[in-house]
């Protein structure tokens, strides 16, 4: 009478890992399929937040060469949603803002377009002219910058730079497919881990409580691009601290682009902190950092 349950166990474990090997065989088989075909079914929205006459030939250039591969977003629905927002900085989104744009949308990514044309001058050339263009691959699930991307070409006339400019579209929406087919895997099979949080008010958490705090302040650079482009930004960042006061995760929460959100990041990883304690043990914890960038210059 006593072995028959160890019966019934011995072959439910079979039973499941025959399951087991079933289930990998077909994902091996499934897998390169899925990869190649994910980002078919992908609904893109192109927005263009400060609009003129290049940022609508970027957006209509790039419509044209990711239809062929994602369904794209009605044009003018996406930018009255977006506009209606009226965000102060639209290229500075949190990531709680860029997921309310994109459930709004109803896309699964959106691209935030600006674009324009600059005359400048260098101790190498007297006078030239840059036309530019900055495109940010926002994740409407986790409101997450995916990729920022950078194309700038410099000539002699603007026409010149202009077409140079228009000519590189290809090569990036090969960039951006490419992203968005890595980041669309990478959300889908990530795990969030619970971590405490720095207690708001007063209450039986904060008795006894102790919060992290960095033994040395370092400032995060603000990049030449950021400062070529006169960038006004916030970047903040959620910091997970162990109870060994090592950083173990980073999270960017609000994002910039120009390579300030890495400079952040390189940053807080090189801090040391006393972790954060309650009744003399310690313990991890999750904290918000945040860095304000301006130009000097600009702003004088």
């Amino acid at each position: 009478m006593r072995s028959q349950p160890v019966i019934i166990e011995e072959a439910s474990e079979v039973k499941q890992k025959l399951f087991n090997i079933y289930w990998l065989i077909s994902v091996a088989f499934l897998y390169p399929y899925l990869a190649v075909n994910s980002v078919y079914p992908q609904n893109i929205s192109i927005i263009t937040p400060e609009r003129n006459s290049k940022t609508s030939k970027m957006s209509e250039l790039l419509t044209g060469e990711f239809s062929k591969n994602f369904e794209i977003v009605d044009e003018s629905l996406s930018q009255s949603i977006f506009g209606a927002y009226n965000f102060d900085r639209p290229f500075n989104l949190s990531t709680a803002e860029a997921r309310n744009v994109g459930a709004a949308i109803g896309c699964n990514f959106f691209v935030l377009i600006n674009s324009g044309t600059y005359r400048r001058t260098s101790f190498e050339r007297e006078k030239y002219f840059e036309s530019f263009a900055t495109f940010f691959l926002v994740s409407a699930r986790s409101g997450r910058l995916i990729s920022w991307k950078l194309s700038k070409f410099e000539e002699e006339s603007e026409e010149l730079s202009e077409a140079m400019l228009f000519s590189s579209l290809k090569a990036t929406s090969n960039e951006l497919a490419a992203s968005i087919n890595a980041a669309d895997f990478k959300e889908i099979s990530e795990q969030e881990v619970k971590i405490e949080e720095l207690p708001e008010a007063e209450n039986n958490r904060t008795k006894d409580f102790r919060p992290p705090m960095p033994y040395r302040r370092l400032k995060p650079e603000y990049t030449p691009a950021a400062n070529l482009y006169k960038v006004l930004a916030t970047v903040d960042v959620a910091v997970d601290i162990d109870a060994y006061g090592n950083v173990s995760k980073t999270e960017v929460l609000r994002w910039a682009g120009f390579g300030l959100d890495e400079s952040v990041i390189e940053v807080v990883k090189q801090m040391q902190w006393r972790p954060a304690d309650r009744d003399g043990k310690p313990l991890a914890m999750r904290i918000l950092l945040r860095y304000n960038f301006k130009n000097i210059e600009a702003d004088d």
